[in-house]
């Protein structure tokens, strides 16, 4: 090659040209490029998965929100062992009083039958001392 076909200045025109012509037409098809209709479709799909997933999370975040605030209202077990230590002591006392109850029904049973005993023997003299005592009056009249 020769130094004039070098420095010619159409050929340096040419391939500059060329060189444009071919950058515009990559970067033209780089731009016009779309994705296909299977692309679109299987990103709708997608798209429509996520929304289900995060519909899902949204309800069981719901969901643990609600049995969290439940299980804060339960009582402990700490609370549920006091309950029944007073269960505990309130049955003892109950015990307690059953067995002074029995003692005092038995005391009220034995003064209650000496009381009608009393009672029928005073009520048997006061009917013999008035029948003698009419007689008597009957006789005298």
């Amino acid at each position: 090659m020769n130094e004039s076909a070098l420095s010619d200045p159409w050929l340096a025109l040419a391939v500059a040209v060329f060189v444009v012509l071919v950058l515009a037409i990559t970067l033209w098809g780089l731009r016009a490029r779309r994705p296909a209709a299977s692309t679109d479709a299987k990103l709708d799909a997608l798209d429509r998965r996520l929304g289900a997933a995060e519909k899902k999370w949204a309800e069981t975040d719901h969901d643990v929100r609600n049995i969290r605030q439940i299980v804060g209202n339960l009582p402990t077990k700490e609370s549920i062992n006091a309950i029944a230590v007073q269960v505990a002591k309130g049955e003892g006392k109950i015990d307690g009083m059953a067995t002074t109850l029995l003692s005092q029904t038995s005391s009220l049973t034995r003064i209650e039958d000496f009381l009608m005993k009393v009672s029928a023997e005073a009520i048997v003299s006061n009917k013999a001392t008035a029948a003698a005592t009419s007689k008597t009056n009957g006789d005298q009249s």
